[in-house]
């Protein structure tokens, strides 16, 4: 399992699966179809369940404002954030095996069970199976903007004001921000595909 990091929402159009999950190939193939021949859009599908009640969104990613109303679709949002992934190759022969995926992941306890599950069809062969993880009340965008702040703050001194002693035996500048930056390197470079063990 890995963590996939989205930087951005995600705004995307399609409409719900109505016999799911049997209809969920009907679905996007009437999506693609609306799309002018040779489209390379991504497609994501879009689930949540409410009482054991599957609701499902087969959708393509939006590339102008009035692509839901033009294409008889309503617009949805994958939100930003860390999302834990698993890919899963040769998807099209696999379809029944995509629940079990979800399953595995829905197992840890980090997972955020009130944010829908995503699927990223990147072609034909690869596929992402995804989940939202649980941040805290900080989230971790802030966590990557105080490091940004402190990173551009350290830039604001000279390389002699950095390796100043204050007093005896006191550490300098530079070795409190060697100190602080091994401390958090393993957060700070969470990515788009660190790889989660």
């Amino acid at each position: 399992m890995e963590i996939y990091h989205i930087p951005h929402n995600i705004t995307v159009f399609g409409n719900p699966v109505h016999s799911f999950p049997i209809g969920i190939g009907e679905a996007f193939g009437n999506l693609m179809n609306k799309l002018p021949r040779g489209d390379t859009r991504p497609y994501y599908g879009i689930s949540w369940c409410i009482n054991n009640d599957i609701t499902y969104i087969a959708a393509a990613e939006q590339k102008s404002e009035n692509e839901p109303a033009e294409y008889n679709c309503s617009a949805y949002t994958i939100e930003k954030g860390d999302y834990f992934s698993v890919p899963l190759y040769n998807w099209m022969n696999k379809t029944s095996c995509i629940k079990d995926v979800f399953a595995e992941i829905l197992k840890d306890e980090r997972v955020d069970n009130t944010k829908p599950a995503i699927e990223i069809y990147k072609n034909n062969k690869e596929m992402l199976c995804m989940v939202a993880i649980k941040t805290s009340i900080e989230g971790l965008a802030d966590f990557r903007n105080t490091i940004d702040g402190f990173y551009k703050a350290s830039h604001l001194f000279s390389e002699e004001e950095l390796n100043m002693t204050p007093f005896t035996e006191s550490w300098t500048a530079a070795q409190v921000i060697r100190h602080i930056i091994k401390s958090n390197v393993s957060l700070s470079h969470v990515g788009s595909s660190s790889s989660f063990r």
